[in-house]
């Protein structure tokens, strides 16, 4: 069931927090399979153009539509969009990974950044039309500095093989575009959902950001 319509907002709910957008279109992981394609090259001004152009008229419209419906629901609540951080480092070239180099990885930290930009803009004007909603956004950005897949000291994974936890593909499960066809068995096994997601530093990271907002607004539950 949609979370919307579980049953979880309500008049009483006083703090929503949510991250979206990166799933949408399946724009992240395009960007990322762009950039890691064999005949494939993510940098220039062509691959920001057009995931920009995703972002401005799919993802950022798309999220704003979700924090517009949740304080219809719960009108009383406090709503905490957080953004993304930069995944994959702009420093260090993954292990494994000739075919993404530097210059791709700072085009998806590019994109990153404008999607935080987007999103800030986005959550401004929401702020406008429900000056009582308390609607804001907090950005990763910084408490992930030199903490991207692949940094020295990471705090997100890179490429996880799975099964690895929960939500993960199992034998037996329906093929996936995250799990090699089963006649190529050479390839390996399915990718674990952990890929690219925050490692136990990085959710506690994530924890710390939305901690700091609420203590800064004064937020005690209630």
């Amino acid at each position: 069931m949609d979370q919307l319509d579980s049953g979880v907002l309500d008049d009483d709910t006083t703090l929503v927090t949510l991250t979206a957008g990166g799933n949408d279109q399946d724009a992240f992981s395009n960007a990322f399979t762009e950039c890691a394609g064999l005949v494939s090259d993510c940098s220039g001004p062509g691959f920001l153009a057009k995931y920009e152009g995703v972002i401005d008229g799919d993802i950022v419209p798309d999220t704003g539509r979700t924090i517009h419906m949740i304080n219809e629901r719960a009108p009383n609540a406090r709503i905490l969009l957080v953004s993304y951080p930069v995944i994959v480092s702009t420093q260090t070239v993954c292990p494994g990974s000739p075919t993404t180099g530097l210059n791709e990885s700072r085009d998806l930290a590019t994109l990153a950044e404008y999607l935080n930009d987007a999103e800030s803009d986005m959550v401004g004007g929401l702020s406008l039309e429900h000056p009582t909603g308390g609607i804001a956004i907090v950005s990763p950005l910084a408490a992930f500095a030199g903490h991207a897949a692949c940094d020295s000291d990471p705090w997100i994974n890179a490429v996880v093989v799975g099964p690895n936890g929960d939500g993960d593909f199992h034998k037996g499960d329906p093929e996936s575009r995250l799990c090699a066809p089963a006649w190529v068995p050479a390839i390996g096994p399915c990718l674990s959902r952990e890929s690219f997601h925050p490692t136990r530093e990085g959710s506690t990271t994530y924890e710390h950001v939305v901690e700091q907002w609420l203590t800064s607004i004064g937020y005690t539950g209630g």
